[in-house]
């Protein structure tokens, strides 16, 4: 095989590989079961809840219930602590932490919405202002100038929080609290109001810009909102981001279909167009991400049943570390050999070979429900 075959071979390969670690596909699906999945952590653990209303959290190929009563857990951290929220009748939703295999109420009135990796949650009060729980204390974050209510969306690691505010204006703003204070994101040109639904841990913010007509998924990134476009459609909305800049969401296509996308480099992909091991699969809504490019959302299965999704790269990303350092260790054995060779007077074999040789009810609150089922 010639040096410069073997190059470009590496090369292909290096390439597919950083291509795969963006996360970009292509993706295997992993059929979670009817329900809803919200939030995927860095160990692949899923939050979301059974088609029956039932909090769940997905580790390891198994789904458990931690409540028997209509719940959700919308929100899980690197640690597995999750929260969420159960109702009862008669009495407002009341808002849960699992951890450690217990779960415990939180304040009364305090509806969670996310957790970061400090522990810290975010939900909204009922003064309708965004608060933070942290170490058992509760801090109303109040409002940006101009604003109502607060209702907060995400939090990442440095402790900034997203999400809408309601103004005095009567419309709706994104807005990101930061270093003690919260401010308006303000909207894309054209549009009149807006959302911010995830921030990651460098600061970027992603949403949803609206005026009553269209919407359309933004970025906020270095104190500018951008357009990240549809699929063809009007409308987009985009519902997470992760620490390598992927975005995910739904976007409405050319034919008018809603599909599920991600984003990334300035290029809007289908989902549906990255899954060339499962057909038969409609992704329509993506709606959490984690670091290594795993993706949870809705769907339609091959049998046309509405089901919850995990989306795993291909190759998975401890095949793409092997891969790439496979790579390396090969191109710099073979410039090796090749030094050797160049020494020789006359070509050996190894320049002489052709081309061809060479992925509960909660009754104590101490103890989820049982495992009801194995993920297909």
């Amino acid at each position: 095989m010639r040096i410069s075959d073997y190059l470009l071979s590496v090369l292909f390969l290096l390439t597919a590989v950083a291509g795969s670690v963006l996360g970009q596909g292509p993706y295997t699906v992993t059929d979670l079961g009817p329900g809803w999945a919200y939030a995927i952590n860095d160990l692949g653990q899923i939050a979301g809840c059974t088609s029956g209303q039932n909090a769940t959290v997905y580790s390891g190929g198994i789904i458990q219930v931690l409540s028997g009563l209509p719940s959700c857990a919308t929100s899980i951290n690197n640690s597995g602590q999750v929260v969420g929220y159960y109702a009862t009748t008669g009495v407002p939703p009341q808002g849960f932490l699992y951890s450690g295999g217990s779960l415990t109420n939180l304040p009364v009135g305090f509806s969670p919405t996310a957790i970061n990796d400090l522990g810290q949650i975010v939900g909204q009060g009922s003064n309708g202002d965004a608060f933070l729980c942290s170490n058992g204390s509760m801090q109303d974050l109040g409002t940006p100038p101009g604003g109502l209510s607060s209702g907060p969306k995400a939090i990442n690691d440095s402790g900034q929080v997203v999400g809408i505010a309601y103004m005095n204006s009567g419309y709706e703003n994104a807005y990101l609290y930061s270093g003690g204070a919260m401010q308006s994101l303000g909207t894309l040109p054209g549009y009149t109001e807006s959302q911010a639904n995830a921030v990651n841990n460098d600061g970027q913010v992603v949403g949803v810009a609206y005026n009553g007509i269209n919407d359309r998924a933004f970025i906020y990134s270095g104190d500018s909102m951008h357009d990240l476009g549809a699929l063809g459609g009007d409308y987009s909305d985009a519902w997470g981001i992760n620490d390598n800049g992927l975005v995910i969401g739904q976007a409405q296509t050319s034919g008018g279909n809603v599909d599920a996308f991600v984003y990334s480099d300035g290029v809007m992909q289908d989902l549906n167009n990255l899954i060339p091991f499962d057909p038969g699969w409609t992704l329509y809504e993506a709606y959490g991400i984690n670091d290594e490019g795993l993706i949870v959302g809705e769907g339609f299965n091959p049998s046309g049943q509405q089901d919850a999704y995990l989306l795993t790269p291909v190759p998975e990303p401890s095949t793409r570390a092997l891969l790439t350092a496979g790579a390396i260790i090969g191109l710099v054995g073979y410039g090796l050999r090749t030094r050797t060779v160049t020494r020789t007077a006359k070509p050996t074999a190894l320049d002489q070979q052709d081309d061809s040789s060479i992925l509960s009810s909660f009754p104590s609150h101490s103890s989820p429900v049982n495992v009801v089922r194995r993920a297909a």
